[in-house]
């Protein structure tokens, strides 16, 4: 059976009046749930140690545990 123009119009509302009703009960549900915790990582860069400290550690780290590189380790082209 075809719809016609006044019954398509009827239900295209009813579905846009369902979607804002759900939207209105799930805002209503999240501000009714405790604040969440907000955490503030703004002052913090990242690194254990000041950069100037840190600077060439992971390198340094790094050769002492392979040793010295070798020439079978290189990429032939």
């Amino acid at each position: 059976m075809r719809q016609g123009p006044a019954q398509a119009l009827i239900a295209g509302a009813a579905i846009l009046l369902a979607a804002t009703l759900a939207a209105a009960v799930l805002q209503k549900r999240q501000k009714q749930r405790s604040p969440q915790r907000m955490f503030d990582y703004s002052d913090r860069s990242g690194f254990p140690r000041p950069p100037a400290e840190m600077r060439g550690k992971g390198r340094a780290k790094k050769e002492r545990a392979s040793g010295p590189p070798s020439l079978e380790s290189a990429v032939r082209v």
